[in-house]
């Protein structure tokens, strides 16, 4: 087991020092040990120092005019994941090269590993709860040296982050130049254990506190009215009568005739401003 490839990849997650495995993990340099070879969850409460930039300048409607918002068309062909991420997968086959090394951050099932090993990429899932992962790890310390990936994909996981602005300096710290951290969001779905809800400006302006880290692409995953009837935690008659009105919303657009002489980005940025989740896709370059 121990040969396989990302555990030379490994690192203490409070002090991203070397480790040894053994029946559990160790690391001499700030004395952490883990209770398990397979648990890689800070111990205690972790300090770490990281710096974040603010622009005067950040302007997200300017943003939002030069990101692709258009769904992805979908070329994925292989064996389907219990989670649908065919457009997810669409995305990385035309961005990473065959072969990269994926991280699944938030992993759950770990059935992300189905349709990712069919395109051929080197696969770790982490999740701070679930025995299916590779490991047990906390978004906010990850047990993973610098430059280790091609890719993080996160399917549905920043909203459940309580700090979402250290987990994306970790994402930036263990993603190669030119990777890209790819997934989704919630920003209109009721309440699931979640902290952050992300709406674009919201991501577009966490993203913009990084260093290397820049938003290539969004789009809306389901809208508002949708997410509400499917997830919200009310009757069965109120669901119905949220999914009738969100089937209205979607097929009547006459119902709101001034958004029909909108120009074609202002309707796109409007389905993101009405997004239940979003997907996004984020590069790591060189400023």
């Amino acid at each position: 087991m121990k040969d396989v490839w990302y555990y030379d990849a490994l690192c203490c997650p409070n002090c991203h020092g070397d480790i040894e495995i053994s029946k559990s993990i160790s690391c001499k340099q700030c004395g952490y040990k883990s209770k398990s070879d397979k648990d890689l969850r800070p111990t205690h409460k972790v300090s770490k120092a990281f710096m974040l930039e603010y622009d005067p300048g950040f302007n997200p409607e300017k943003m939002l005019n030069n990101i692709s918002m258009q769904r992805p068309v979908n070329t994925y062909d292989g064996p389907n994941a219990q989670r649908n991420s065919s457009e997810f997968m669409t995305e990385i086959s035309n961005r990473v090269l065959k072969g990269g090394k994926v991280l699944d951050l938030g992993c759950g099932t770990r059935d992300q590993f189905v349709p990712l090993n069919y395109l051929g990429y080197s696969y770790v899932g982490v999740d701070y709860t679930s025995e299916n992962a590779d490991f047990l790890a906390d978004a906010h310390c990850l047990p993973f040296i610098e430059e280790t990936f091609h890719c993080v994909l996160s399917y549905a996981v920043l909203e459940h982050l309580s700090n979402p602005f250290m987990a994306i300096t970790e994402i930036e710290r263990v993603l190669k130049p030119g990777g890209i951290f790819i997934g989704s969001v919630s920003f209109g779905e009721p309440f699931h254990s979640s902290y952050f809800h992300h709406s674009s400006w919201g991501l577009l302006s966490l993203v913009s506190t990084t260093k290397s880290l820049q938003v290539s692409k969004m789009w809306s995953s389901m809208g508002s009215l949708r997410a509400l009837s499917r997830l919200g935690r009310y009757s069965k008659v109120i669901k119905k009568a949220l999914a009738i009105l969100d089937l209205m919303n979607r097929k009547l657009p006459i119902l709101t005739p001034i958004k029909m002489r909108w120009p074609a980005k202002l309707k796109e940025i409007e389905e993101l401003n009405d997004a239940g989740s979003m997907c996004f896709v984020i590069q790591k370059v060189s400023k």
